[in-house]
């Protein structure tokens, strides 16, 4: 189905209102003519037993998302920080076969990886 998310009747058209989860990976500075808060509230309405994930460019935002009723609020750059991480301290600890075993799985991860938008 193609149609604006921006549009509630788009969504009820699509027959949503018996989803188990409703996932929105697109922050609001990409969205066009809605954002996430938005969204929640017509997901609140249209599928109301629906599990809400969201995407937040921050933490105030993310806060507010979870005020609004969001049950997960994706934010990406702590996400990356987290993952970054576990990268840093791997590489401190400076042991060849981890990081080669590290940087093997990640590039067969990105190799096997089917991209929708390229």
């Amino acid at each position: 189905m193609y149609g604006d998310i921006s549009n509630p009747e788009t969504l009820r058209h699509a027959g949503i209102h018996d989803v188990r989860i409703v996932i929105s990976t697109i922050p609001d500075a990409i969205l066009v003519g809605t954002d996430n808060m938005k969204i929640i509230r017509f997901m609140k309405e249209i599928c109301p037993h629906a599990k809400i994930i969201v995407t937040a460019e921050s933490a105030e935002r993310a806060m507010k998302m979870y005020a609004a009723g969001a049950d997960y609020v994706f934010v990406p750059s702590i996400l990356a920080a987290k993952t970054l991480m576990g990268a840093i301290k791997l590489f401190l600890k400076n042991d060849r076969n981890e990081v080669k075993s590290f940087l093997d799985a990640e590039i067969e991860m990105l190799q096997n990886r089917n991209e929708v938008m390229r």
